[in-house]
C-alpha cells in the first residue's frame, strides 16, 4: 500500500523518523511537501473561506489542510485503488492492508455502503476508549461509522473514488480551494466531509509528542494522554497482530 507522508521542509528530525519506519516495514512512500502560510502566500493562492472560521482558523491550519489535499492529489494522479496519506509524527505498526480491507468489507456488507476512507488514528482519549470498549469489545466491530466527534488526521487509507469526491469538493483550479464547506476548518472535519468515512476501533499507531506542534502545540499534553491510553490497551489485550503483517512488539 502506498504511503504519502506530509513534511514540512525544515523537518528533518521528522522526515528521518518516517523513512526509518518506511524502510523498516518495506512500505512504498512518497514524501509531500507541507505547505506553509510562507509557500501559499507566495504562490499567490485563493481560499474561500466560511464567513465564521476566519477568526478562529490559523494560516497553520489552512497550510495543514492544503497540505492534505496536495498529497491525496498525488494518490489519485498515481492511479492507485487505495492508498494512504499520513502526518510525519506517527509510529505504526506493520499493517497488513489485505486484513484491514477485509475488515472494511466487513462494514460494508453490514452499514450497506461503500468504506471509502477509513481513519486509522484517533487523537482524542475518551473516543480511543469508547471505540474500544463499546465497539471493539462490547459489539466487536473492527470498523465503524465514524462522526465529526471523531478527531484525527493523522493517518488514513483512502479509496480513488473517495479521493476524487474530496478533491472535487475542496479544489477548484490549480492554486484555488473552496474551504467554505463548514465553520470548523479542520483537517480533521474538511477531509472526511464529501465521502462514506469510517474509524478502526482497535488503535494501530500512536503519536511522538516529542516532536513538539507547529499547529495546535497547546494539544500535546491530550496527544500524549491519548497515546499512554493506547498504551494501556496494548498492555491488557494486545490484538495488533490482528492488523499486522508479523508479530509486534509492545
Amino acid at each position: 500500500m502506498k504511503h504519502y507522508w506530509i513534511n514540512m521542509d525544515r523537518s528533518v528530525d521528522r522526515r528521518r523518523h518516517m523513512e526509518s519506519q518506511f524502510f523498516e516495514h518495506s512500505i512504498e512512500n512518497y514524501r509531500i511537501s507541507a505547505e506553509t502560510p510562507e509557500t501559499i502566500k507566495a504562490g499567490d493562492y485563493t481560499i474561500v473561506r466560511n464567513e465564521e472560521s476566519i477568526p478562529s482558523t490559523t494560516p497553520e491550519e489552512i497550510s495543514c489542510i492544503l497540505s492534505h489535499l496536495k498529497a491525496i492529489q498525488q494518490g489519485y494522479d498515481d492511479g492507485d485503488q487505495y492508498f494512504c496519506v499520513l502526518e510525519d509524527d506517527i509510529s505504526f505498526i506493520n499493517i497488513d492492508f489485505d486484513k484491514i480491507l477485509n475488515y472494511a468489507e466487513i462494514a460494508q456488507n453490514k452499514n450497506k455502503e461503500n468504506v471509502e476512507i477509513l481513519q486509522l488514528y484517533t487523537s482524542s482519549h475518551p473516543v480511543v476508549i469508547q471505540l474500544y470498549n463499546e465497539h471493539f469489545l462490547k459489539s466487536g466491530d473492527v470498523i465503524i461509522k465514524r462522526t465529526e466527534s471523531y478527531p484525527g488526521a493523522v493517518y488514513y487509507l483512502l479509496s480513488r473514488i473517495a479521493a476524487h469526491k474530496i478533491l472535487d469538493a475542496y479544489v477548484m483550479s490549480k492554486n484555488k480551494y473552496d474551504l467554505s464547506y463548514s465553520s470548523w476548518t479542520a483537517a480533521d472535519n474538511i477531509i472526511y466531509a464529501p465521502v462514506n468515512s469510517y474509524v478502526i476501533t482497535y488503535p494501530v499507531a500512536i503519536t511522538d509528542i516529542a516532536f513538539g506542534s507547529t499547529l495546535h502545540p497547546e494539544h500535546l499534553p491530550n496527544h500524549e494522554q491519548c497515546n499512554n491510553i493506547i498504551r494501556h490497551i496494548w498492555s491488557v489485550n494486545d490484538q495488533r497482530t490482528m492488523f499486522a503483517r508479523q508479530t509486534v512488539n509492545a
